[in-house]
């Protein structure tokens, strides 16, 4: 999963998190891998297992591909015991997804709180002109604009 499928993920559950009001404690994110396409096809039917109440974040595709599925904590047990007893290997992604969530909107907030700098005194003037000296040499062409036109 790419860092920023991930972090879409993460903020859509962000989101559900603080305006649906529920929360995702325990809940963790497992990535399920699939040696074969039986192991595939029993991955694919836990999506019908409506007591498990996964949320597959990666859908099954192919054997290659492994498979991420947030679970709620009070099937938590019985989802990793049904992967063992499968032989199904998975690890776990996220082990405490609101745990995350929280720590992520914390940094969000704070991140928002920095304030900007109000003065000048720390003004870089280096860093919005780089090449001071090739600045200097445009303004001294400008300025011998009106010597030449008045050849003309």
């Amino acid at each position: 999963m790419s860092i920023k499928m991930r972090g879409l993920l993460a903020l859509t559950v962000l989101f559900v998190a603080v305006f649906g009001k529920e929360t995702f404690e325990g809940h963790q994110v497992l990535r399920m891998y699939a040696q074969n396409e039986d192991q595939l096809a029993l991955i694919n039917n836990l999506e019908d297992i409506a007591e498990f109440e996964l949320d597959f974040w990666r859908g099954v595709t192919d054997v290659r591909t492994p498979v991420d599925v947030r679970v709620p904590s009070h099937t938590l047990q019985s989802v990793k015991i049904h992967l063992e007893s499968n032989a199904i290997d998975y690890s776990i992604m996220i082990g405490d997804l609101q745990a995350m969530l929280d720590e992520e909107q914390t940094e969000m907030v704070s991140a928002a709180r920095i304030p900007e700098p109000k003065n000048s005194d720390s003004y870089d003037y280096a860093r919005y002109h780089p090449s001071t000296r090739s600045t200097v040499s445009r303004t001294c062409w400008w300025l011998r604009i009106p010597k030449w036109s008045a050849r003309l």
